[in-house]
């Protein structure tokens, strides 16, 4: 009896070893950051996207998308299990003349550009490349898309007078849609503590 309760105890604990193990494997990829930053171009209707979104560099889609849910309801279908909209605080400071970095916490963090003029820029840092910042005109109605842990900023208009930022049909917003997985999910709170601690 001795032996064969041994033999449960031990068919268990390495099932529980492979489990963790292939939860680790997962993790491991799915926080993974290349160790350098292309931008990619592309377009919605590319059959290759998914890969693209896997080499998990920064990827813009250089056409109108008038409404984001219609990407969430197509190419990211079963992607995220939990997403969150939130729309970009004011990103003007007449001080300062630019918005504070955000980080991107969720698998994929969209950024839908809303603006008349066409002029609407956002700084890019990879996460381990702080001093290299990529700034990218994005057109109106289209779409960033960000990996984990990269950093952004909206500067709109960067090269505009101080007199027309204020024009309203130069108004813009910038619509940000995060996309989270199970692992994203689950790590998120931890993100946000290490990301509090280490900006500081």
């Amino acid at each position: 009896m001795s032996c064969m309760h041994d033999d449960d105890m031990t068919n268990k604990t390495l099932k529980w070893v492979v489990v963790l193990l292939l939860v680790w494997v997962y993790v491991r990829y799915a926080m993974k950051v290349r160790p350098e930053m292309l931008m990619l171009q592309t377009s919605i209707t590319n059959d290759r996207m998914h890969e693209l979104l896997a080499e998990k560099h920064p990827v813009i889609i250089d056409e109108s998308i008038p409404n984001i849910k219609d990407m969430l309801k197509t190419t990211f279908k079963y992607q995220y299990i939990m997403s969150r909209t939130s729309q970009s605080p004011p990103y003007y400071d007449a001080a300062k003349r630019e918005a504070p970095w955000r980080r991107c916490n969720a698998r994929y963090t969209l950024l839908h550009v809303r603006s008349a003029s066409n002029a609407f820029f956002i700084d890019v840092k990879h996460p381990k490349m702080k001093y290299d910042i990529v700034r990218v005109n994005v057109r109106d109605s289209c779409v960033m898309i960000l990996p984990p842990r990269y950093w952004y900023r909206p500067v709109a208009h960067a090269h505009a007078p101080t007199a027309d930022m204020q024009k309203p049909e130069i108004k813009s917003s910038l619509h940000i849609v995060e996309l989270y997985d199970v692992i994203h999910t689950v790590m998120m709170p931890v993100i946000g503590i290490t990301t509090r601690i280490f900006s500081k």
